[in-house]
Parts: C-alpha cells; structure tokens; sequence
C-alpha cells in the first residue's frame, strides 16, 4: 500500500509518469523503497535544496505502518 502511495505522489509530480518506478525491498535489514525517474524529472523529485524529498521522507516516516523505519534512495 505504502509503495503505491509513493509511486502515485511521484508520478503526479514528474513530466514523464511512465517512467516511474517504484520497488520496495529489504536490504541489510532495513526497508527501502527505491524510487526510479526519467533523468529530466529528477529535479523535481528532489526539489529546491532537496525539500520534495525530505517532506517525502518525513510523510513516509508517519504513514508507515509499525514503526518501520523506512528509507528512501532515489535511483539514477
């Protein structure tokens, strides 16, 4: 669900939607989603100083359920 949420906030915020991928893995022990854009969207996922990715980060932190700790890498 959480995966879903994510690929359908990013998708809403880029130019190239089909390009969107989102994978939600475990790695080392840790939960990570992994967000994959066209190259020419990458700006805006990251945002001015970096501030669309940080508020992603934090909405993430408060949606996910049971208190995992969920980390999130933007895939070049």
């Amino acid at each position: 669900m959480l995966k879903k949420l994510v690929e359908n906030m990013i998708k809403s915020m880029v130019e190239k939607p089909e390009h969107v991928v989102v994978e939600y893995n475990v790695v080392d022990g840790k939960n990570v989603l992994s967000i994959e854009v066209d190259p020419l969207d990458r700006g805006k996922v990251i945002g001015k100083k970096g501030g669309t990715i940080k508020a992603l980060r934090t909405f993430v932190s408060i949606v996910a359920a049971d208190n995992k700790q969920i980390e999130i890498t933007l895939v070049q």
